[in-house]
């Protein structure tokens, strides 16, 4: 499985598309029959991207169990997923017109690597929740100044 690292910022556009950077949708085509699965994110203002190769993993429960135990977290994010296909080159439509409007009212989408997964979020909500400037570096404390 690869490894998504990194971020890109895509603009929206008036059909609803935004275009995955072409390492990570190679990766997903090649991996997962190009096909993710987008789910909102459990108390972040983002949506989580998972190839389907992730899914169907964590639906078997063969993946680490981001749930804990909880049912009801397990329930909401398999009731919220939604099945999208890369098409063209790298392109995915956003699936249900409200995320939009709820998740990325900048009509820009960070596509941000989170390993084996991708997180979705609108620029300026990700460096509000991160507090740091998109040049800093990262010390792996979050609580350190970089520099």
């Amino acid at each position: 499985m690869a490894l998504f690292t990194g971020t890109k910022d895509r603009r929206i556009d008036a059909k609803d598309r935004v275009v995955i950077p072409a390492p990570m949708a190679n990766v997903i085509q090649a991996e997962s029959g190009g096909k993710l699965f987008l789910v909102p994110a459990d108390g972040l203002p983002c949506l989580e991207a998972y190839p389907a190769q992730k899914f169907q993993a964590m639906a078997q429960n063969h993946a680490p169990d981001r749930f804990q135990g909880d049912q009801h977290k397990r329930r909401m994010f398999f009731h919220l997923a939604e099945e999208v296909e890369i098409k063209g080159p790298g392109r995915i439509t956003i699936p249900v017109k409200e995320w939009i409007d709820e998740y990325f009212p900048s009509g820009v989408i960070r596509v941000a690597g989170m390993a084996d997964y991708l997180e979705l979020w609108d620029p300026g909500r990700h460096d509000e929740v991160f507090k740091r400037p998109p040049t800093a570096g990262f010390s792996g404390n979050p609580d350190s100044q970089a520099g």
